[in-house]
């Protein structure tokens, strides 16, 4: 997880966490509002966790 300001957070995480077939999760969270992430999006490569971190940033940048 990484703060960003007083109000987001950028979480990544492995969903279902231990499942072989789960896929990564990169979503920005505001005020702590956990059930409705304002950004989202899920992958399965190292290769597209990378780009839709970039992604999620750039998106931030624009937000904040």
């Amino acid at each position: 997880q990484v703060k960003f300001g007083q109000d987001y957070l950028l979480d990544i995480g492995w969903y279902p966490e231990y499942n072989s077939k789960g896929n990564f999760v990169i979503q920005i969270v505001k005020n702590h509002f956990w059930e409705t992430p304002i950004y989202k999006k899920t992958c399965c490569s190292k290769e597209m966790l990378f780009q839709n971190i970039s992604d999620a940033i750039a998106f931030l940048k624009k937000t904040i």
